[in-house]
């Protein structure tokens, strides 16, 4: 995970959760706009990366989310 933030984990979702740095510095003195401005900046460098939105939010979903693993699961 390219975040240089340490992901969160969601054990009952089994997902993991961060923004990617260069996101996160402008979110961590609570500037939003400022956020938001380099994120869209970066939309070409995060689109290359895996699990990474456009945004700057990370979510890696965990072996759960795959479709072999849900396909043993019956909906009712």
């Amino acid at each position: 995970m390219e975040s240089g933030e340490n992901p969160v984990s969601i054990d009952e979702l089994d997902i993991q959760i961060g923004v990617h740095r260069e996101v996160a510095e402008f979110l961590a003195v609570g500037d939003w706009d400022g956020a938001q401005r380099r994120a869209a900046e970066l939309t070409d460098k995060l689109a290359d990366i895996p699990n990474v939105r456009p945004d700057g939010l990370i979510v890696r979903a965990g072996p759960s989310w795959s479709r072999a693993r849900r396909s043993e699961f019956e909906l009712e």
